[in-house]
């Protein structure tokens, strides 16, 4: 049987949601999906895992290849009791998800925008990855830990 989303994942761009989504899948119990859904979309509507597959929430190569990268990852899993879906601009909407479900978890990651040249900016690391070079500043194990953590004994 499905159940609607648990949480969201959001934050500025380039501020680390992915590397928070791939600690938080790290956890038995716990899903994420990478920017499966649009913030346009009505998030009451969305059921895990039902919606998370179906083709119609999206019909391009894009979207196939997302739903066949779901589905892996699910196959791996046991019982997943904690659903939620990573978008960086969920914020654009966040007053009228929030609406469509009250019981919705917000979770936002923060990282600075300011500067240019230390290592932990926002601006630095769009710079390391213009010139080629990887983005490796991670994320914060003990956050992703303690926000998977609390997802699961909420």
């Amino acid at each position: 049987m499905g159940h609607p989303l648990d949480f969201i994942v959001f934050g500025v761009p380039r501020s680390g949601t992915k590397a928070l989504v791939h600690a938080l899948n790290l956890h038995p119990h716990v899903y994420c999906a990478e920017e499966r859904f649009h913030f346009r979309a009505d998030h009451s509507r969305i059921i895990f895992p039902d919606t998370f597959l179906d083709a119609s929430y999206g019909s391009d190569e894009e979207a196939r290849k997302k739903i066949k990268h779901i589905s892996n990852e699910l196959a791996r899993k046991g019982e997943i009791t904690h659903a939620g879906n990573k978008l960086p601009r969920y914020y654009f909407a966040l007053h009228r998800i929030n609406r469509e479900l009250p019981a919705l978890k917000n979770i936002w990651i923060y990282r600075s925008p300011y500067g240019s040249s230390s290592p932990g900016t926002v601006a630095s690391s769009i710079d390391r990855k213009a010139n080629g070079g990887q983005d490796k500043w991670g994320c914060s194990a003990c956050l992703s830990c303690s926000v998977a953590s609390r997802l699961a004994s909420a």
